[in-house]
């Protein structure tokens, strides 16, 4: 068997992974243990760290054995960037402190984990599908953090900095065409600008929800009011997660490919506020793209940003590893941004 036959049957089992709810592995709250490796990105040039505007300052691989780690979807930061949330396909939290040296990212401790408290009566496995979070405010994981659930599509708000793993959920409004795409594809990324043109305003985006051109369907709106637009796909990737630039005018999406035969690949592709019209297609500026062999990657899905003590902006992303541990991995990677 080739390797793009092999690699087709390989991702046929990874996307296909059930989700379990959380209470499949029991409803433990407490610390997890998990050994933390340093990667680079450049598989062949580990001394690399220009890539067009995005510059490396580090990666991370994070292992456990604990049956409640992994499958994260989803990442938020402190204002500092110093500390994280995250969240995973089977409705867990998991908290930590990420380390950085001479401003590179070298390891992650002080983590923890919990179920995520979902709406009352909402027990069955479909409630449970975490896919998305984004902070309400400038305050990020110390203020209030928006979840969003992808199979039975909605958005829940927590105080999660005033309550930690204790905060209840309170439904959140949204746009009803949401929930119009194919059942498990409607709602990937989500995000809130609290600053700029559009403050106040929230935005998502599907990932399998189409317009009649095969463009992915996204949305603006702020309590009646909403604005639909389409997002122009590059080659064959998929929208998986989506990050606010602090000033409010513009924001990133990260975007993967897991398409056979072709190789997985992901990429990062920065869109301005003002192009999102009222039925307008959108096609963004295209920051990175690379994939295996040539880049150390794996199913990447959550991305939230944060300004470092300098000033400068940067990304720091997550990897889901479909609870495949003994073939897919869960990376942290941080990249700065600059002209």
């Amino acid at each position: 068997m080739n390797i793009k036959l092999c690699f087709f049957a390989l991702a046929a089992v990874l996307l296909s992974t059930p989700v379990r709810a959380a209470s499949d592995v029991g409803s433990k709250t407490g610390p997890v243990t998990v050994q933390v490796t340093s990667v680079n990105l450049a598989t062949f040039q580990p001394g690399r760290v220009k890539f067009g505007k995005l510059h490396w300052k580090g990666g991370l691989r994070l292992s456990s054995t604990d049956k409640r780690f992994g499958g994260f979807s989803g990442l938020a930061l402190s204002k500092d960037g110093r500390r994280f949330v995250a969240i995973s396909d089977r409705n867990w939290w998991l908290k930590g402190q990420l380390v950085t040296r001479r401003g590179i990212l070298d390891g992650a401790q002080n983590m923890h984990m919990a179920p995520i408290k979902i709406e009352r009566k909402r027990r069955g496995v479909h409630w449970r599908d975490a896919e998305a979070i984004a902070p309400w405010n400038a305050r990020g994981i110390d203020g209030t953090l928006l979840v969003g659930f992808e199979r039975r599509e909605r958005i829940l708000s927590y105080r999660y900095g005033r309550h930690g793993f204790a905060a209840k959920p309170k439904r959140v409004k949204h746009p009803k065409a949401i929930s119009s795409g194919p059942f498990n594809k409607e709602l990937e990324a989500l995000g809130r600008f609290y600053s700029g043109p559009r403050k106040n305003w929230l935005i998502a985006i599907s990932e399998r929800n189409l317009d009649d051109k095969g463009n992915i369907r996204g949305w603006l709106w702020r309590k009646w009011q909403t604005i639909p637009w389409s997002l122009e796909r590059f080659e064959d990737y998929e929208i998986t997660d989506l990050a606010v630039l602090p000033d409010g005018k513009s924001f990133l999406t990260l975007e993967r490919s897991y398409n056979p035969p072709n190789l997985p690949g992901f990429a990062i592709r920065q869109f301005k506020l003002n192009s999102l019209k009222n039925g307008a297609t959108v096609k963004g500026a295209l920051l990175f793209a690379g994939r295996q062999p040539f880049f150390a990657i794996d199913n990447m899905e959550g991305m939230a940003i944060h300004r470092s003590k300098s000033g400068k902006l940067q990304l720091t992303i997550i990897s889901d590893d479909n609870y495949r541990r003994s073939l897919q991995s869960t990376l942290i990677f941080r990249f700065e941004m600059r002209p």
